[in-house]
């Protein structure tokens, strides 16, 4: 969530001023600007011999050294450096040359920058440092050559509070991981966060929402992004660097829930082989109630998660109960998903009881065979039986499972001796 709002700032302010080339040009750029647009070393050669202002800027205040940053044309770039270019240069976004070579992760070009006299720790007007920016680039060479003229790994962008390591870790880098933590990176700080329980779910609908009218709380750490995710080399790298396998998200989500949140059923497993609670129920409800959940989220939901590896999600649900979860566990808070079923509680439903309410026959016949009491009851009663009947249907079409799935989920939880 904060991240993916991080992202898109950086994404304006770093590329604002490639989206209109066309009206750049007709504002009159400097034709050395327009040489280096064109990777043309030739021709920058030839305008600097001829007296050119090595840094006159576009009406945007880029110079040619941005540009010969931006494309990654190291021979441009000496041609450039050699005329006396500034490095430090800034445009009217507060981007740099050296920030826009650590978007390409181009090694060459940041080592050749820094060689010229660039600040490490040049930083974009809202903090975001360029080590922030090659750790998300994932290029391990580039991030150790910044790190080595003494780029600060535990920085902080202002609007977020992220850190290089986080960005390296949503990002799935797990060399760069590797490489921060060996430079004083930690793994367990957090990011700030509006003070929303749907951050825990990935939502970024919620997070832009309730930004505005919410305080601030700690957020994610590293692995709770590289979980959301799903990067699993990411989230095993930080497991071997002493992340906490149970770090929660600000609404009490284990990270095992929000891997089950986002639909990550293999990296799940690998959460509960390193020791994750499969109880853990610190925002109301467990990691096997929210695999109930993601499989049946409601038709229309913004979008549904794209499950990754290869574990299928009742093979996950398998994997929970192995574990030890409780099968009969009951929701004390309802799931902050855009549920719309004001007619149906969620609170004290167990997962066999919402099961029932998506109409989630696979689901219930595991949930069964496996032990789970069918004739329990949410808040108000209804048991999962009454749930695949339409008992507290609030609209038709909003609920997921069709009236087949329906049927059949009435019929297993009879066959399971559901009380009519």
């Amino acid at each position: 969530m904060q991240l993916a709002c991080g992202r898109l700032v950086a994404m304006v302010v770093l590329f604002a001023w490639f989206a209109a080339p066309d009206r750049a040009a007709a504002a009159g750029d400097p034709p050395l600007v327009e040489a280096a647009k064109a990777s043309d070393t030739a021709a920058v050669r030839a305008l600097l011999d001829g007296g050119a202002d090595v840094n006159a800027p576009s009406a945007d205040g880029a110079t040619a050294l941005h540009w010969a940053a931006h494309r990654d044309a190291l021979g441009t770039l000496e041609v450039l450096l050699a005329g006396g270019a500034d490095v430090a240069a800034v445009n009217r976004y507060g981007v740099s040359p050296l920030t826009l070579a650590c978007t390409n992760g181009s090694a060459p070009v940041i080592g050749r920058l820094l060689d010229a006299g660039a600040d490490p720790n040049t930083a974009l007007p809202g903090g975001e440092t360029a080590l922030m920016t090659v750790a998300r680039s994932g290029s391990s060479e580039a991030v150790a050559l910044l790190l080595a003229r003494g780029a600060d790994p535990t920085a902080r962008e202002t609007t977020r509070g992220q850190t290089a390591l986080m960005w390296a870790a949503a990002q799935g880098h797990a060399a760069v991981i590797d490489l921060l933590a060996d430079a004083g990176a930690d793994v367990h700080d957090r990011s700030a966060a509006p003070a929303s329980a749907a951050t825990a779910a990935g939502s970024q609908a919620a997070v832009f929402r309730d930004y505005a009218r919410r305080g601030r709380i700690d957020a994610f750490t590293p692995l709770l992004f590289a979980v959301r995710a799903g990067h699993v080399d990411a989230v095993r790298t930080l497991l071997e660097r002493g992340a906490h396998v149970n770090d929660t998200a600000p609404n009490g989500a284990s990270a095992l829930v929000v891997a089950a949140v986002n639909a990550h059923w293999e990296l799940g497993a690998l959460l509960l082989d390193a020791g994750a609670d499969p109880n853990h129920a610190g925002a109301g409800w467990t990691a096997l109630h929210q695999v109930v959940r993601t499989r049946t989220l409601n038709i229309g939901q913004y979008p549904h998660p794209v499950p990754t590896g290869r574990l299928s999600s009742l093979e996950f649900a398998r994997r929970l109960i192995a574990a030890g979860a409780n099968l009969d566990a009951r929701i004390t808070k309802s799931i902050d998903d855009g549920y719309r079923g004001p007619r149906f509680s969620q609170i004290d439903a167990t997962p066999y009881v919402l099961a029932g309410k998506g109409a989630d026959h696979g689901m219930l016949r595991l949930l069964a065979d496996a032990g789970a009491d069918v004739t329990l009851t949410n808040e108000h009663g209804t048991t999962a039986l009454m749930a695949a009947a339409g008992v507290g249907m609030f609209y038709v079409n909003d609920d997921s499972g069709t009236n087949e799935d329906a049927l059949v989920a009435v019929q297993v939880a009879l066959e399971h001796g559901a009380d009519v």
